[in-house]
């Protein structure tokens, strides 16, 4: 960065960058942002990154997605304490660092024990970790909430868990449970999650794979709808929504 740039300039980099982002010119953004990380800034770094993060994947370069999120949580703890904790948890999760991951959504929930995002985040973490009673413990929690999409990913990440279990039945009634609801509502529930580190999973739930990646790629908005009521009647066995959605 040259020296003669302010931290004020800087600023207004930062600020056309933001401005780029929400107009979709994703690569004159990146290279915007990409001068503010090069400045150093203490303040405007973390958030230039995350933003980064944000442009990579909108242009589907998931791999240098990956590396945006790598090179934040290698920022010292003064300055991912300037971000957002949830963000920080993700961050952690995409790279794989479970562990921190976890202290992180542990800090949220003791402050916030009914924090919709941190417990679905505690689930899903979990489940990558492969503690499967703890996961299904905590994906339980999301779908007694009231929101349908909570419910609706509380039952996929605890059919996850419980086919890692053993429990087939079970696993599979979750899964139903929710192509069921959805061609109820005729409809995907306003998206909440990113499933994408799930995915990876499907091919340990045994003979329910078809109809977990189908679930997956549906919410992940990869199917359309009118697509996946089409694929749902050949790949479910006559599917019965549950009187109460808990």
């Amino acid at each position: 960065m040259p020296s003669e740039l302010t931290r004020e300039d800087v600023r207004a980099i930062y600020d056309q960058a933001i401005g780029w982002q929400r107009g979709g010119r994703f690569i004159h953004a990146i290279r915007l942002y990409e001068l503010v990380v090069e400045s150093d800034d203490p303040f405007l770094t973390g958030f230039s990154l995350s933003a980064l993060a944000q442009c990579y994947s909108s242009i589907g370069r998931h791999d240098l997605e990956i590396e945006s999120l790598k090179r934040i949580t290698r920022l010292s703890s003064e300055r991912k304490r300037l971000l957002d904790p949830s963000w920080l948890v993700i961050c952690y999760q995409r790279t794989g660092d479970f562990g921190s991951a976890q202290e992180t959504v542990d800090e949220v929930l003791k402050l916030s024990p009914n924090d919709a995002p941190a417990t679905a985040t505690k689930a899903e973490v979990s489940l990558l970790q492969g503690n499967l009673p703890l996961a299904e413990e905590w994906a339980g929690k999301l779908r007694d909430r009231a929101e349908p999409s909570y419910q609706v990913l509380g039952r996929l990440v605890r059919a996850f868990a419980l086919a890692g279990q053993g429990r087939q039945e079970e696993s599979r009634n979750e899964f139903l449970w929710v192509g069921q609801f959805l061609t109820s509502i005729e409809s995907v529930p306003l998206g909440i999650w990113d499933y994408r580190d799930i995915v990876p999973l499907v091919n340990k739930v045994g003979v329910d794979a078809g109809i977990a990646d189908l679930l997956l790629q549906t919410m992940s908005g990869k199917v359309a709808f009118p697509e996946f009521t089409e694929k749902w009647k050949g790949a479910s066995p006559d599917p019965q929504l549950p009187a109460s959605p808990k």
